[in-house]
This record gives C-alpha cells, sequence and structure tokens, in this order.
C-alpha cells in the first residue's frame, strides 16, 4: 500500500499498523522517499509523500540472519573452525540467534560494523568455542532460528531450555 502512495499526488496515509515495516521503510526513504511514522492509541500510522521524485542509489543487501545462524552454529561446533560470514543484519529485531550464541559463550567477533540496505550489518567472525546451555526467550527470534538454538544446544555443556513461543 504504501508503494501504491507513491504512485498518487498528495499525501497516502496508512492508519493503524500493527507492525511497523522496519526494513521496508528503511529502503523507501534509501531511494528518497518521504515517509512519517506516528505511534497513536489505535496503531501507528504510516504517510507517504505522492509522485517523489526517487533517485538510482547504490544498495549494498544484508543477509538473512537465519542463514547466517546455520553458518555460526557450523563454525562454534566443528573443532578448529575460523570463519568470516559477511552482511549479517544486526537490528534488534532480527538479533535473536546471534545474542543466544553470546550468550552461550561463543566465539562471534565483529570484524566491520556498516549501514547496508537500510540497516546494520557487519562482518561476523566465528571460531570454535565451548558453549554452555542457556535459556532461549523469543525476543529477536523467527520460527526458523529456533532450529541452529536447538543444534547448537546439543553441542552445549549444560541444559538449554527453549521456551514455548507464540509465532503466528
Amino acid at each position: 500500500l504504501l508503494l501504491a502512495g507513491l504512485g498518487l499526488p498528495g499525501r497516502s496515509a496508512l492508519r493503524g499498523v500493527r507492525d511497523v515495516p522496519g526494513t521496508a521503510l528503511a529502503l523507501l526513504r534509501h531511494f528518497g522517499a518521504e515517509l512519517e511514522v506516528t505511534a497513536e492509541t489505535a496503531g501507528t500510522t504510516l504517510a507517504v509523500g505522492g509522485l517523489p521524485r526517487l533517485g538510482a542509489r547504490t544498495l549494498a543487501v544484508a543477509g538473512d540472519p537465519d542463514v547466517a545462524a546455520l553458518a555460526m552454529v557450523a563454525a562454534l561446533t566443528v573443532p578448529e573452525a575460523d570463519v568470516v560470514i559477511e552482511n549479517v543484519p544486526l537490528g534488534k529485531p532480527r538479533r535473536g540467534v546471534l545474542d543466544t550464541l553470546l550468550e552461550m559463550g561463543g566465539a562471534i567477533e565483529t570484524v566491520e560494523r556498516r549501514h547496508a540496505g537500510g540497516e546494520d550489518v557487519a562482518d561476523l567472525r566465528v571460531r570454535h568455542s565451548p558453549l554452555l546451555g542457556t535459556g532461549v526467550g523469543a525476543a529477536g527470534l523467527t520460527p526458523s532460528g529456533i532450529a541452529p538454538l536447538a543444534v547448537a544446544a546439543a553441542f552445549a555443556a549444560g541444559e538449554t531450555q527453549i521456551s514455548r513461543f507464540g509465532f503466528a
């Protein structure tokens, strides 16, 4: 609907939005769209200015954090592994697996942090390291992030508890 609003004169507003598409908004702004986000009691209102002069931009696209999670777990659990994974998104809504692996004692180092594709990303150096069990909550996790954590838990010393998740 925001894309449709770009093609109309004036301002278009989408009211009562529950989940604000942060990455999509960042990309639209990157190309020159004028967006306004207003929090209200009935949800968020997203407004877009119509018929903007969008311009060509260089765009580096961030990787998928759940795919990166598979590589991280492999590197953490294979003896003598030392792997660099490029363009891993670091935004809070997508850091669940990374934060949990760090909490488990994973040797994960940020090599180069930067802004790409409308979000913060980094190259991560991941080395084999002993893991410790932990409690895993839902913050920042997607359903596909649970499987890599279950594999990491199988290699961890101690108990790991994965809470019930209410993914929609």
